[in-house]
C-alpha cells in the first residue's frame, strides 16, 4: 500500500511491506508506463510484519518525476507484488 496515493506534492511517499518471514533483501523498483526503471531501493535484513519504507519522488539522476502514473514493484523472497503510483503536480 502507498499513502498518499495520488500524490500531489514534494511531501514524503510512504510503502507498506507486509512480509510473513524475515528478508535479507527485499527490492524495490520505480517504472513507468513503457517499463523504463526510474528508481530503485534496496533494502537488507526486513523484519517480518509491516514495514514502512519512505520513497523519493525522483528518478536515477535526481530528477523529479514527471506527472502520471507509474508502476512500483516490490521484490521480494516471498514473490513479486506490483502496485500503481500516480503522481500529480
Amino acid at each position: 500500500m502507498i499513502f498518499p496515493n495520488p500524490v500531489s506534492g514534494p511531501g514524503p511517499v510512504s510503502l507498506q511491506i507486509t512480509l510473513s518471514a524475515p528478508a535479507s533483501s527485499v527490492k524495490i523498483e520505480i517504472f513507468t508506463t513503457a517499463f523504463r526503471k526510474v528508481n530503485q531501493i534496496d533494502l537488507s535484513n526486513v523484519s517480518a510484519g509491516v514495514t514502512t519504507v519512505p520513497i523519493s519522488l525522483t528518478g536515477k539522476g535526481g530528477t523529479t518525476l514527471a506527472n502520471g502514473l507509474y508502476y512500483v514493484v516490490v521484490v521480494a523472497p516471498q514473490g513479486r507484488f506490483v502496485t500503481k503510483l500516480l503522481v500529480l503536480k
